[in-house]
C-alpha cells in the first residue's frame, strides 16, 4: 500500500492486489474487497500489466449474519427472548420467559422487560413489566442460554472482470482525510555555521492506515477541480444528489459544500497568490509558496520519499526530511510593509522603513524547501521563529530574526513636471518626474549588508546604483504607470549618516481633451478607464462615477474655473466649494498618489 499526501488535505492511495491467471480465452472474476469509503471524482483507477485486460469493475453488496457477543443486559434479555431466565431484582429472584424488551432507549436502561411469570416450572398466567434499570443480573435456567446475538451486515465489495495473464493491479483513489505540514529547526554555532533539520507530520484523519510501503510528501499545488465531488462509483446516493455536487463544484461562486464533502469533511481549496518572478520569496516574509522550482529543469511538483511507515487510523507520524551542516550571513532588510504601524521611537511620519536583521542561508539540500515555520536556536536557548519561504535547491532564504533599531532608513520624493506631453495607443498624456531618495543610517560599529525592497510606479529611467531586481507586478496590458518592485542590495559602511541611493520613475496623466470641462487624472490604473472622465459633462453637471485603479471614485467635473474634487465611497459629501470661482485655471484639492492612497497636496 502507498500514499502520496498533499497538504491541502487531501491524498492519493494506492492499494496492490495478485490477479490470478484466467483460464486461456475465458473471463476471471476477482474481488479486491471492501471498497474505499472516501473518494473523489474522476479518481478510482485500477491499473493492471500489459497482459491483463480489465473488462470492468462492479461495487457490489451482500448481507451476512455474523455473531456478536452481548456487552448489556438489555443485548442479553433480547438475545434471549422466548427463553427461560431468572432475573435478579432489589426484593430477590423472579423465573418466567422473555416475551419482549421495549422502550427505545433500552441500552441506557430506560427500557421495560415484559416477562411471563412461572411458578414451580409452570406458567403462572401472569406478565410482569420490569423496568431495565431494577434488573441486577440475569441467569439462564432452560440450557439454551444465549451469551451472543446474530447480527445481519451489510458488506460491500469491489469486483474485478478482466482476462490474460494476471498479476499486479494496482487500485488507486485520490481522498480527503490526509494533510502533512513541514516544520524546519535551525542551531547555530559559533563561527557562522548552522545545522539544519527538517520535519515532516503527517495528519491521518480517516479510517484508513498500516503500514505504507512507499509514503510520499507532495511539494506543490496541483490542480484538484473535483476534489469535492464523491466518485459515483462509490458513493451512495442518488443522480440527483450526484448532479448537485457537480453544479456546486462547475459554479466556481464559492457554494456551500454537497452532502460528499459536508460528511466526509472535505477541505475547501484555498487560491493560492502566485508570486510572478519569485520576487517575493527573496524580497518578502510573506511570501507564498509557488510550488515549483525557478531552475529551468525544475519540475512543477516534488516528492518527499519515506519508506516501510506505519500510519494507523486517526493517528499522526512526524518523519525526519533532512538534516544538513552550512553556512549562514547576517543581512538585512528594510521594506515598507508595516511601517505605517511601527516606527523608530521618535519617528511619527509614514517615510520610515521596517529593518529587520535576518539570517540568510543557501538551500544546499536534494530538494527545494517548501514554505514553513522555523524555529532558531543557538546553545539550548531560543532566538527567533520565522517563516522560510519557498526556497529552490541553490537558493537563498532569508528568514527575519529580530528588529534592528539602530539601523534606520527613510525616503523622500521630489516630483517634477515634464516639459512635452507623449503620445500614447493614439492618446496624448501629460508626463512627469519622481525622484525617491533612500537616506541610511548605520549605528552598527561594523558595515553591513542591507536589502531594501521599494514599491514604485511607473518606468524606471534612473538610479544611483544598479538594483537587484526590478519587477512589474501582474497588471493589466493597458496600464501605463505599472506598479514595480524594487530591490537594492548595497553594503553600509560602519556608522555611515546619510548613506543614500537615489533613482527616477517616469509617469503617465491623462491630459484634458476639453478646455471648457475636464478633470486632471493620475493615471494608476487603465488609461482608458481614465479617459471616462474626460467626457465633457453639462455645465455644472452633476457626479460622474466612474472606475480608475480599482478604486471606486466619484469626480466632480465643473468647468476649467472650478475645482475638480476627488472623493472615496467611505468620504462622501456635497462638493465644498461655492458655484462661482475667480481663478481660471484648474487644479486638484486631492490627488491620487501613486501608492493607491488618496492624499492632500502638498
Amino acid at each position: 500500500m502507498n500514499l502520496q499526501v498533499f497538504k491541502n488535505g487531501y491524498a492519493l492511495v494506492s492499494k496492490t492486489y495478485n490477479l490470478p491467471p484466467s483460464q486461456e480465452g475465458g473471463k476471471a472474476t476477482f474481488s479486491l474487497g471492501e471498497p474505499p469509503k472516501h473518494a473523489c471524482h474522476g479518481t478510482v483507477w485500477l491499473t493492471a500489466s500489459n497482459e491483463t485486460t480489465v473488462l470492468g469493475m462492479r461495487a457490489e453488496s451482500s448481507t451476512t449474519t455474523e455473531a456478536v457477543l452481548c456487552t448489556s443486559v438489555p443485548s442479553l434479555l433480547r438475545a434471549n427472548k422466548g427463553s427461560m431466565v431468572s432475573v435478579k431484582l432489589q426484593g430477590g429472584w423472579v423465573d418466567g420467559k422473555v416475551i419482549d424488551v421495549s422502550g427505545g432507549l433500552e441500552e441506557l436502561g430506560l427500557g421495560l422487560l415484559s416477562l411471563a411469570c412461572m411458578e414451580d416450572g409452570t406458567s403462572s398466567g401472569k406478565v410482569m413489566a420490569i423496568p431495565l434499570q431494577d434488573i441486577m443480573r440475569v441467569n439462564g435456567t432452560d440450557g439454551q442460554f444465549k451469551l451472543s446475538t446474530d447480527e445481519k451486515k451489510v458488506q460491500k465489495a469491489v469486483i474485478v472482470d478482466y482476462k490474460g495473464a494476471g498479476g499486479a493491479a494496482s487500485l488507486v483513489h485520490l481522498r480527503g482525510g490526509f494533510c502533512w505540514a513541514p516544520s524546519y529547526h535551525w542551531q547555530l554555532h559559533d563561527t557562522d555555521k548552522a545545522t539544519l533539520s527538517g520535519n515532516a507530520t503527517i495528519m491521518n484523519e480517516s479510517e484508513e492506515g498500516g503500514v505504507f510501503d512507499k509514503l510520499q510528501c507532495v511539494v506543490g499545488a496541483p490542480n484538484m477541480k473535483f476534489g469535492r465531488v464523491g466518485d459515483p462509483f462509490l458513493v451512495s446516493g442518488s443522480i440527483e444528489q450526484f448532479l448537485h455536487e457537480l453544479s456546486i463544484e462547475g459554479s466556481g461562486q464559492g457554494a456551500a459544500p454537497g452532502a460528499f464533502a459536508a460528511a466526509y469533511q472535505i477541505p475547501v481549496q484555498q487560491v493560492q497568490v502566485i508570486d510572478p518572478a519569485g520576487f517575493g520569496a527573496a524580497g518578502g516574509e510573506d511570501a507564498e509558496d509557488p510550488g515549483e522550482d525557478s531552475s529551468a529543469a525544475a519540475d512543477d511538483v516534488h516528492f518527499l520519499d519515506f519508506e516501510n511507515v506505519r500510519l494507523e487510523p486517526k493517528a499522526r507520524v512526524s518523519l525526519p526530511i533532512f538534516s544538513l551542516d552550512t553556512a549562514y550571513s547576517n543581512v538585512f532588510r528594510a521594506s515598507l510593509g508595516n511601517s505605517l504601524s511601527y516606527v523608530h521611537p521618535g519617528d511619527h511620519d509614514d517615510s520610515a522603513f521596517e529593518v529587520w536583521r535576518a539570517l540568510r542561508v543557501t538551500n544546499r539540500s536534494q530538494k527545494p524547501w517548501t514554505t514553513a515555520p522555523v524555529m532558531i536556536m543557538r546553545d539550548g536557548s531560543f532566538i527567533a521563529q520565522g517563516m522560510v519561504p519557498y526556497t529552490p535547491v541553490g537558493s537563498e532564504a532569508l528568514v527575519n530574526v529580530t528588529r534592528a533599531l539602530n539601523v534606520r532608513c527613510k525616503f523622500e520624493v521630489e516630483e517634477v513636471q515634464g516639459m512635452e506631453a507623449e503620445v500614447l495607443m493614439g492618446k496624448e498624456f501629460g508626463v512627469k518626474f519622481k525622484t525617491t531618495t533612500i537616506k541610511i543610517n548605520n549605528g552598527k560599529p561594523q558595515d553591513i549588508e542591507l536589502i531594501i525592497d521599494y514599491p514604485a510606479f511607473g518606468l524606471l529611467v534612473e538610479s544611483s546604483i544598479e538594483p537587484r531586481k526590478n519587477v512589474e507586478a501582474n497588471s493589466r496590458s493597458e496600464e501605463l504607470n505599472r506598479k514595480r518592485n524594487l530591490q537594492y542590495m548595497l553594503t553600509v559602511p560602519a556608522g555611515a549618516v546619510q548613506h543614500t541611493i537615489a533613482f527616477k520613475t517616469k509617469l503617465y496623466y491623462v491630459i484634458p481633451s476639453n478646455t471648457a470641462f475636464g478633470a486632471r487624472v493620475v493615471a494608476l490604473g487603465s488609461h482608458s478607464d481614465a479617459m471616462l472622465a474626460l467626457a465633457p459633462p453639462a455645465p455644472r453637471s452633476p457626479l460622474t462615477r466612474f472606475r480608475l485603479a480599482s478604486l471606486c471614485l466619484e469626480i466632480c467635473l465643473f468647468p476649467a474655473w472650478e475645482l475638480c474634487h476627488f472623493q472615496t465611497h467611505t468620504q462622501r459629501g456635497r462638493c465644498p466649494w461655492p458655484k462661482t470661482r475667480p481663478e481660471s485655471h484648474l487644479h486638484e484639492d486631492r490627488l491620487i498618489h501613486e501608492d493607491g492612497l488618496l492624499a492632500s497636496p502638498e
